[in-house]
């Protein structure tokens, strides 16, 4: 006998001529698919463009939580409104399409401080809620400009079919550099029923990563990166420079905004500063109870906890 007949199999009946036969089909099968999605550049994703390992909050374990302060200034008839918010945000949980926070609030406007019930919020690790079977086009790649590295990204956009609206996204990615979504661009635009005219532009909203670099936070070396955000309506335009960090949960670290109107005059202006942050180990599922008090007293109580953050000012 042939041993390499035996090793093969060429004389022993591993697989019937009728197995043979659907296994044959299978295969022209899945091929025809493979071109067919090929040629219409389209295919439907169940799950997201980017993972959990290439989100700012998919990759930390449930009880992470992060506070932030945001302060604003409204500017109008020669008076300026001061408010401050304060926010804690908590991871709770992480599934295949994001993931779902807590957001508990404090609020002080105008000598008035009021609180708002907690809130269950998802993201998605594009920073964008995609409904699961949403069609999603995918562009040839495109080298853009981060820190004065040429990076070669992914491109995909997708529209979303709001009532009377239209939301078309469309996102730069690179799964090899942080922060991975380096660029996202989104045009809402309103149907106009009834009538040739085409679709009025709402708004349009640019965000690019702008800079990688390192800084010192809490005593700690962190990977930082700054977001630039330019969002233009008809009647007012928001710039915002935010800074990041792969170490913290959510990321943010510190964020300016500038809002102007449409005749270039400044409308508000708003800073938002982390607090205090804590990352929960891989065995740790108590989350910390979050009081909120006043703008100037924040308080976090731990049920039997045996390691704090750090850092939080007093």
């Amino acid at each position: 006998m042939n041993v390499y007949g035996r090793r093969l199999g060429c004389n022993e009946n591993y697989f019937s001529s009728t197995q043979v036969f659907y296994i044959t089909l299978l295969i022209i099968y899945l091929t025809s698919v493979s071109l067919v999605a090929m040629e219409m550049g389209t295919c439907v994703f169940p799950t997201q463009p980017l993972t959990q390992r290439e989100s700012s909050w998919g990759i930390f374990c449930p009880g992470s939580w992060t506070a932030q302060r945001t302060t604003t200034q409204t500017y109008g008839n020669d008076v300026v409104v001061v408010n401050t918010r304060d926010t804690c945000l908590t991871l709770e949980s992480v599934d295949n399409h994001g993931v779902f926070l807590k957001k508990e609030t404090h609020i002080d406007v105008a000598d008035r401080a009021f609180t708002p019930d907690p809130k269950k919020l998802f993201v998605g690790f594009c920073r964008q809620v995609l409904p699961e079977s949403i069609e999603i086009e995918q562009l040839e790649p495109q080298v853009i400009i981060v820190s004065r590295r040429q990076i070669v990204c992914q491109v995909c956009r997708y529209t979303q079919q709001l009532p009377n609206q239209n939301v078309t996204t469309t996102l730069w990615y690179s799964n090899s550099m942080t922060p991975y979504l380096l660029r996202s661009e989104e045009i809402c635009t309103q149907k106009n029923e009834g009538s040739n005219l085409p679709e009025t532009v709402l708004s349009h909203t640019i965000m690019t990563v702008i800079e990688t670099s390192g800084t010192r936070l809490f005593k700690s070396l962190l990977n930082e990166y700054k977001i630039q955000t330019i969002k233009k309506t008809a009647n007012s335009t928001v710039v915002s420079v935010a800074n990041y960090s792969t170490n913290i949960p959510g990321g943010l670290i510190r964020e300016i905004s500038v809002e102007t109107d449409a005749a270039g005059r400044v409308i508000s202006r708003s800073v938002t500063n982390i607090l205090d942050y804590f990352v929960a180990s891989s065995d740790y599922s108590r989350r910390p109870k979050f009081q909120m008090k006043s703008s100037q007293e924040i308080r976090w109580n731990w049920e039997n906890l045996t390691q704090g953050s750090g850092g939080f000012p007093k």
